[in-house]
């Protein structure tokens, strides 16, 4: 079954190659990867399959091998692994992409931080308070001159934190 699916692919029928693969019972996705590998035209024509028939992960997984960042990062989205579609946006530059997937997958510190380098620093300080992060999230708000939701960070910034002085 592998071998068809193949021999279409590298025939450029795409279309076919994804129906057999769709209708298959069993996983041979890995298998595919597998026999495509170091061709990258037959591996283009294996993503084109996959995306076709909704296996977005394989997809994701070639653009990668293919060093297509950004659309490795939409596959991944699409497939709800939010962890590896952010870290394709920070590998394809795209920092906004990023912090919002890795907000969805609830990495609050990083997603925090990669808003703060484009600037979107009231989805910033929402993260670094989820984080825990009391400290950088007032600091933050207090920026944004909102002095009470501030203060109330600043607050619970404990004597042990190295930045305990700095917030009082």
């Amino acid at each position: 079954m592998v071998d068809t699916v193949i021999g279409l692919l590298r025939a450029g029928r795409v279309a076919d190659a994804a129906r057999i693969y769709g209708n298959c019972q069993e996983d041979m996705g890995y298998n595919v990867l597998a026999a495509v590998a170091g061709d990258s035209n037959a591996e283009r024509k294996a993503a084109e399959m996959f995306l076709a028939s909704k296996d977005f992960h394989k997809a994701a997984e070639i653009f990668e091998n293919l060093e297509d960042y950004g659309a490795a990062a939409k596959m991944y989205e699409r497939a709800d692994d939010y962890y590896m579609a952010a870290e394709m946006y920070v590998r394809a530059g795209d920092s906004l992409h990023a912090a919002e997937n890795y907000e969805k997958n609830g990495n609050y510190q990083q997603a925090a931080e990669f808003y703060l380098a484009v600037e979107q620093f009231e989805k910033a300080a929402t993260n670094f308070e989820r984080s825990v992060n009391h400290f950088l999230a007032g600091k933050l708000y207090f920026r944004m001159n909102k002095m009470q939701k501030s203060l109330s960070l600043l607050q619970k910034v404990q004597k042990s934190e190295g930045e305990y002085f700095e917030a009082c």
